[in-house]
């Protein structure tokens, strides 16, 4: 294994004595290390890269890195002054610092990756050298983006399920008590659904529910929520709503068209919906109370004949 003193950046030799460069070189720089590992001095230049560092990034051979700063890791200005922000934080406090940042392999394509900083001091006072350990952390980030999106939204049709349903209308009930607003939710169920499953076979019945989650959003506003609570039915949430005239100009929006053929296949599908609605704070101030409420407004369209909407404060016993 030959002495890192012998390649390109010889000027290192100078400022730290063998015995710790070798040290380093052994401890830190060991070409069989699974992390790619870098020594730059303190004008960010690179003046030692293992083997690792290479793959990672796509370089050749290590002639195409010594001498460059690190700046070749970067996409941008901006991203390269932000991370030297942290490089020489730091080198300020004596102490190594771990970050996760977006580096870029060779140029082109970003890399998430773990970066452990650690200071070389050139003397008692100042600390001359740096070194980088890089873990690429792009799978497993990728593996967390799946796994968290796997627990926030329904599978069948990308919309959210009722876990993140619940947190935005939390996040709604806080801003509409902030605010004094008012707000509603709407319980939607299809009518039925069951015989379409039964006589079209259950792809077209899923082919359905990914329609109605489309033709229920098409009707909302930008700042309107709508999730699949499970089989047919659908929560929706209107923050910010003035009067109950123009939560049922929304309902009516929505069951519209449903009224009319729907076709998925080839099949033309007659089927109609019913919605449930409870206002807060009328009907309600904390979500399982308003979901609880329109989902015993919904039952009730559904014993009246179905095909329509219904508010939980005028349901008549």
């Amino acid at each position: 294994m030959k002495n890192i003193s012998k390649l390109k950046g010889e000027h290192m030799s100078q400022i730290i004595n063998e015995d710790k460069i070798n040290y380093f070189y052994k401890d830190l720089l060991c070409e069989n290390s699974t992390s790619a590992l870098i020594l730059c001095d303190k004008t960010e230049t690179i003046i030692y890269c293992n083997q690792t560092f290479l793959d990672m990034f796509s370089f050749i051979s290590i002639d195409d890195v010594l001498g460059k700063t690190l700046s070749i890791l970067h996409a941008s200005g901006d991203s390269y002054r932000s991370f030297l922000k942290k490089l020489h934080h730091a080198s300020k406090v004596r102490k190594p610092l771990k970050f996760e940042w977006e580096l870029i392999k060779n140029g082109r394509s970003p890399v998430q990756c773990e970066i452990d900083v650690k200071t070389l001091e050139k003397d008692k006072n100042v600390a001359g050298f740096f070194v980088l350990t890089i873990n690429n952390v792009t799978h497993w980030k990728k593996l967390e983006t799946e796994i968290s999106y796997k627990t926030t939204h329904d599978l069948l049709t990308g919309f959210p399920n009722r876990v993140l349903f619940n947190d935005r209308l939390s996040l709604a009930l806080i801003q509409a008590h902030r605010n004094k607003e008012r707000l509603a939710v709407m319980f939607f169920d299809l009518d039925s659904f069951k015989k379409v499953n039964y006589k079209y076979g259950y792809s077209i019945g899923d082919q359905l529910l990914k329609e109605t989650g489309t033709i229920i959003k098409r009707c909302l506003r930008k700042g309107d929520s709508i999730g699949r609570f499970g089989g047919d039915e659908y929560l929706i949430l209107l923050p910010g709503v003035i009067k109950k005239e123009n939560v049922a100009l929304v309902a009516e929006k929505i069951l519209q068209p449903f009224r009319h053929p729907i076709h998925i296949n080839g099949y033309e599908l007659l089927i109609t919906a019913s919605i449930g609605i409870s206002m807060f704070p009328e009907d309600g101030e904390t979500h399982d109370e308003l979901i609880k409420k329109a989902d015993i407004a919904m039952y009730f369209v559904k014993k009246m004949g179905r095909n329509g909407f219904q508010f939980y404060s005028t349901i008549t016993t």
